[in-house]
Parts: C-alpha cells; sequence; structure tokens
C-alpha cells in the first residue's frame, strides 16, 4: 500500500484516483488531520477528471452541507455527471432528489427513471421507489404486478420498508375482500367445478395413406 506521502505526490502530479484517496483521507482524518476544505479541494480537482466516486463524494458533500455550505443544486450536477456514468448510488441518490424536488426540479417521471437503473442494479432502495410509484401510477404507468414484483424484490434483500409496504397491502386486500364491494367482486368470479373428468391425452392424428 502506498504511502500518504506518495499519494500526496501524485495526487499534486494530476492523478485522479491519488486525488479521490487523498480527499477521502482528509474527509475522514485518517492519516491526515480531518480537512473538509481540503477534501473538497481534492475530490474537485478528481471530479473534474471524471474520477465516478470522487463526482459522488463530492456531490454528498454539498447535498448533505458535511464539510460545506450545503449546496443541492451544486451536489445534484455532480450526482447527474457520477449517474451519466451508471454509478448506483449516484443513480439512486438523484433519484431521491427528483422524488422531493431537493435541487433539481420535482418529477416522478425523472424520479423513476434513475429508480429504474438503480433497480436494474440490484439496489434495493431503489426497487422499494420505484414498486411503490408504479402502485400510485405516478410517473410510470399503474401496473400492480410490477409494482409488486419490485416492493418483493426489495423486501428479500432485507428493505425494511419494502417488508412494511408488503404487509400493508396485504392487511388492505384481506379488508377489501372481507367487504361488501370485495364480497360482489368475489362473487363476479367464475366458480370452479369441485369435479372434472381425468385428463386423457389425445393421440396424434395420422394421416390416412394416399
Amino acid at each position: 500500500m502506498p504511502t500518504v506521502q506518495k499519494i500526496e505526490q501524485a495526487a499534486l502530479d494530476g492523478d485522479a484516483e491519488a486525488q479521490y484517496q487523498l480527499a477521502r483521507r482528509y474527509e475522514q482524518g485518517r492519516q491526515l488531520e480531518q480537512d473538509y476544505g481540503k477534501a473538497k479541494e481534492f475530490y474537485e480537482k478528481a471530479a473534474e477528471q471524471d474520477h465516478v466516486l470522487a463526482q459522488l463524494h463530492l456531490a454528498l458533500m454539498y447535498v448533505n452541507g458535511e464539510g460545506v455550505k450545503l449546496n443541492r443544486e451544486i451536489g445534484c450536477g455532480w450526482l447527474k455527471k457520477a449517474a451519466d456514468q451508471g454509478n448506483v448510488d449516484a443513480q439512486y441518490n438523484l433519484g431521491v432528489a427528483y422524488l422531493k424536488g431537493a435541487g433539481v426540479e420535482r418529477s416522478d417521471i425523472n424520479a423513476a427513471k434513475m429508480f429504474s437503473k438503480a433497480a436494474d442494479q440490484g439496489y434495493a432502495m431503489a426497487e422499494y421507489y420505484l414498486g411503490y410509484l408504479y402502485l400510485i401510477g405516478s410517473g410510470v404507468p399503474q401496473d400492480f404486478q410490477k409494482a409488486m414484483y419490485l416492493i418483493c424484490s426489495a423486501a428479500d434483500k432485507g428493505c425494511k420498508e419494502a417488508s412494511g409496504l408488503t404487509e400493508k397491502i396485504q392487511v388492505f386486500l384481506l379488508k377489501f375482500y372481507q367487504s361488501r364491494e370485495g364480497s360482489e367482486y368475489l362473487n363476479g368470479v367464475p366458480a370452479v367445478k369441485k369435479t372434472r373428468k381425468p385428463y386423457k391425452k389425445r393421440k396424434a392424428a395420422t394421416e390416412e395413406p394416399s
């Protein structure tokens, strides 16, 4: 593992990975005295060279106001750059920003797009939010099948929010089917016969000799 001195020299020489590693150490106070100003400086140097993790961490500093003055607009600008490079954390956080209208114009359509990209990479919370949007039909066409698939997938990954939502849906469905409206709906479903003749496989038709 390179020493801090070697990382610092490489960072000063313009190496993006070294700049990112040095920024992390300054942000965390690891092997160096904690210095958010230095962290921001070296994150920016690496981010401007399209270092995706530097873009993400710089974005989160601005979005959360950690070590810098809170500025969600600047933060979301860096999130977009990292998301465009396929970073799943950036895609998810940008989706949340669109959902809340924090740093970007509120848009369930754009939120769904970001959550979809993160969900494709198996990000549980993105699956949960995307599933919820499908459930209520906001930003995407309402689709209960897709909603339940995504929410259950998130729950299987240990997402507590998704587990809680599946329980609420189950309770709602139980109450619905026990209600007068639910009973009337069930009465409209064709009855299933209790008995039926055994299934016999038909023989393939043979052609008559000419």
